[in-house]
């Protein structure tokens, strides 16, 4: 996570400011757009943990079982 971090949002103002200097402000906007669309998709496709020991969980949610508690 934080070397995502580092890469994504470290770097984000030299590159807004090196596409602004080439004339293309509007390539960053869509750079932040199709970044926050994969985040989108990768928080929604993983799995919730909440309630679950985490030795529970397994790699696909149809085999998961949760005893109520």
């Amino acid at each position: 996570m934080s070397l995502a971090a580092a890469i994504f949002g470290g770097t984000a103002p030299y590159l807004n400011s090196w596409l602004t200097s080439r004339g293309t402000p509007d390539l960053f906007t869509w750079y932040v757009i199709v970044l926050a669309l994969a985040v989108a998709a990768a928080a929604y496709f993983t799995q919730e943990t909440k309630g679950l020991a985490l030795t529970a969980v397994t790699d696909t949610p149809s085999e998961t079982s949760v005893s109520p508690g």
